[in-house]
C-alpha cells in the first residue's frame, strides 16, 4: 500500500477511536488487514513466537504464547487469551511513547515511526471481529474466564 494511504487509514482509525471513546475490534481488524496485508497463524495451543519475528519494544508479562500471530512488512501483532483479572497497566513496561488514546483497557501510543495498539476486550467483542474460534462447546474451556488481549505494532 502507498505510504500516505497507510498513514491516512491509521489517522482515521485513531480519530474514530477518540470520537467513539473506545477501540472498535472490527475496525482494528480491518485496519490491520488493509494497512499491510500479511500472514496470520492460528494455534489455540499457542503459537511459538520464536518462529516469528515478534519484537515488541517492551515485555509482556504473564500472558503465555499468543493463539494468533499476524505478521507483515509493517505490522507485528499477536493475540492472547488472558485471565480476566489481568491489569493492562502491568503489561506495558515502556513509557517512551506519546499517548494518543487511553482508557482502562485500551491504549494507542505513538512515536515518530511506530504506533502501538493494545487492548483487552471481553470474549463477546472478540466474537464480533474474530471468526477463528468456535465459541460453543468446542472452545468453551479456551475462552472460559478469559479476555482477549491484542498487542500490535504498526510501522510507517
Amino acid at each position: 500500500m502507498i505510504p500516505f494511504v497507510r498513514e491516512y487509514r491509521l489517522s482515521a482509525f485513531i480519530s474514530n477511536t477518540i470520537k467513539a471513546h473506545h477501540i472498535s475490534a472490527q475496525e482494528f481488524w480491518q485496519l490491520r488487514e488493509f494497512y499491510s496485508p500479511g500472514l496470520g497463524v492460528l494455534n489455540k495451543e499457542g503459537v511459538k513466537t520464536s518462529d516469528y519475528s515478534i519484537n515488541y519494544p517492551f515485555q509482556l508479562n504473564n500472558v503465555g504464547n499468543p493463539f494468533f500471530v499476524y505478521s507483515s512488512k509493517h505490522i507485528q501483532s499477536s493475540e492472547y487469551m488472558v485471565d480476566a483479572s489481568l491489569n493492562p497497566l502491568k503489561i506495558l513496561n515502556d513509557k517512551a511513547w506519546k499517548t494518543m488514546f487511553k482508557t482502562n483497557n485500551e491504549y494507542i501510543f505513538s512515536n515518530k515511526n511506530t504506533t502501538l495498539i493494545i487492548f483487552i476486550k471481553p470474549v463477546a467483542e472478540m466474537k464480533q471481529a474474530n471468526g477463528f474460534i468456535a465459541y460453543g462447546d468446542q472452545d468453551k474451556e479456551f475462552v472460559k474466564n478469559k479476555e482477549w488481549l491484542v498487542v500490535s505494532i504498526l510501522k510507517k
